[in-house]
C-alpha cells in the first residue's frame, strides 16, 4: 500500500491568544437567622410549607429539648447543593454553571502603573469580575424525611490587576468548588440559624481572537492498534475476612480535592466531626458507583475527620479516623 505523502503549506489560523492569567481562591458565607432566615429559606418537608417547616422542630420535636441547654448542632445530613434557578442540580465546574462576567467597561478599564521586583515598571488593567450562581439546602435524616429551601442565589465581585488591553475579554473557569452548610437549632427544638460557606478556585484569563501564520504538515490517519484481550479480573476480597483498617491516612494539595473510597459494598453514612476547622472540607460522594469521601484541602496543615461506614452486604456500621495531611 502507497502511503500518503505530507504535505506542508502556509496557513493563517485563527485562535485564541492569553494576554493575561491568574488563580485565586475566593471565599463566600451568608448566615440565615432566626424566623427572618428561615422564612427567606422557606423550606419545603414532605409536602409540609410555611411556618411548619422548620426542619428542626420536624426532625426533632420539642420534646427532645426537655434536658438541652444553649444551642444544638444537629447530626442531620446537611448538603448544600448547586443548582439553576429553578432548584435543579448542576455541576458547578461545568463551563457556564457559575455565571462569570466582566463588571467594568471592556473599552474604558483603568489603568494602574506597578513596579516589579527587579526594578522595572508595568502598566495593568483594573477588571472587576462578577461570579454568580444558585444553591438549595437539603436536609434528611436517612429514613425518607426530607426538607428543601428554595433556591438561594449568591453573587462574589472581586477585582484583578491584568494585562487587559481593549479588545480583550475575560474567560472564567471554575477548576474546583464547595458548598457547605452547617444547621443549628434552638435548645427548645426551633430552628436558630444555617451557616453557607462556598470555596472555589478559579481561573481569570483576558484573551482575543489573533491571526498567525504558521508553516505546517497536513495529519495523516495512525496506524490503527491491534484488539487484544483484556487481563482476567480477579475478584474483591471479602471485607469481612480481611477488614479495612480504621485509620486512614489522606494527603492532598490545596484546591486539589481528593477522593477516598473504603472498597466494595461500602457505604460512607455520616461524616461526624472534622478538626480542626478551617484546613479541609470532607463531604459524601459517589463516583464511577462507589461510595466515598471527597477530601478537599483549603489551607496547608493537618485535620482529622471521622466518619461512619456501613457495610451493605452485613449492615454493620463502623467508625473510621482519616489523618489529613494538606500541602
Amino acid at each position: 500500500m502507497n502511503k500518503i505523502r505530507p504535505i506542508s503549506e502556509a496557513l493563517c489560523i485563527k485562535v485564541p491568544k492569553v494576554f493575561d492569567w491568574v488563580t485565586r481562591q475566593v471565599d463566600f458565607s451568608r448566615m440565615y437567622n432566626g424566623t427572618t432566615g428561615l422564612s427567606d429559606l422557606n423550606f419545603e418537608c414532605n409536602g409540609v410549607t410555611g411556618i411548619f417547616a422548620d426542619p428542626c422542630e420536624f426532625f426533632n420535636g420539642t420534646s427532645n429539648s426537655i434536658n438541652n441547654i444553649g444551642i444544638v448542632c444537629n447530626s442531620l445530613n446537611v448538603e448544600c447543593i448547586i443548582t439553576d434557578s429553578f432548584g435543579n442540580p448542576i455541576n458547578p465546574e461545568k463551563p457556564g454553571a457559575i455565571l462569570c462576567q466582566e463588571l467594568t467597561d471592556p473599552n474604558n478599564r483603568t489603568n494602574f502603573n506597578f513596579e516589579l521586583p527587579d526594578g522595572n515598571s508595568v502598566t495593568l488593567q483594573k477588571v472587576k469580575v462578577l461570579k454568580k450562581g444558585f444553591f438549595v439546602i437539603r436536609i434528611s435524616n436517612g429514613n425518607g424525611v426530607v426538607c428543601t429551601s428554595d433556591p438561594q442565589s449568591f453573587s462574589i465581585a472581586e477585582k484583578f490587576f491584568l494585562c487587559a488591553p481593549q479588545g480583550t475579554r475575560v474567560q472564567c473557569e471554575i477548576s474546583d468548588f464547595q458548598c457547605e452548610a452547617i444547621l443549628c437549632c434552638n435548645a427548645d427544638g426551633t430552628f436558630n440559624q444555617i451557616d453557607v460557606h462556598i470555596n472555589m478556585c478559579q481561573n481569570i484569563q483576558m484573551e482575543a481572537f489573533v491571526k498567525l501564520a504558521i508553516t505546517a504538515d497536513f495529519c495523516q490517519p495512525r496506524q490503527e492498534i491491534p484488539f487484544q484481550c483484556p487481563p482476567l479480573q480477579v475478584p474483591p476480597q471479602c471485607p469481612e475476612i480481611f477488614p479495612i483498617s480504621d485509620i486512614r491516612d489522606v494527603r492532598g494539595k490545596v484546591c486539589k480535592p481528593v477522593f477516598v473510597s473504603f472498597g466494595p459494598n461500602q457505604t460512607v453514612t455520616q461524616i461526624n466531626s472534622v478538626t480542626p476547622i478551617g484546613i479541609a472540607n470532607v463531604t459524601l460522594e459517589t463516583r464511577n458507583g462507589e461510595a466515598g469521601v471527597r477530601v478537599h484541602c483549603k489551607k496547608p496543615g493537618s485535620a482529622t475527620a471521622v466518619i461512619t461506614v456501613r457495610n451493605n452486604q452485613t449492615g454493620r456500621t463502623r467508625s473510621v479516623t482519616l489523618r489529613i495531611e494538606c500541602t
